[in-house]
């Protein structure tokens, strides 16, 4: 999963929070669009997060230590993690 989350390393943090903000809330929402109706540009950095997102928490928070991105993105990261399963 590491390195499906290495796009991440590409952008911005502010793209980062931004894209990390919007697949929770897509995960949210029972009428989104199915992943494979968006465009091939915003569907590999989305759906790695949203993949991410959806996965084991308890190895997921193992996972952030060893991602490479700034510590903002980490918690952004982190808290939606601990809001999907609180």
């Amino acid at each position: 999963m590491k390195e499906d989350l290495a796009i991440l390393t590409t952008l911005g943090d502010e793209e980062n929070i931004e894209l990390i903000d919007t697949a929770y809330k897509y995960l949210l929402d029972k009428k989104s669009v199915p992943i494979k109706k968006l465009s091939v540009n915003a569907r590999v950095p989305f759906s790695s997060i949203y993949t991410f997102l959806r996965g084991n928490p308890h190895q997921r928070i193992k996972e952030l230590d060893a991602l490479e991105v700034s510590d903002a993105v980490k918690k952004q990261l982190k808290s939606k993690i601990y809001l999907m399963y609180a």
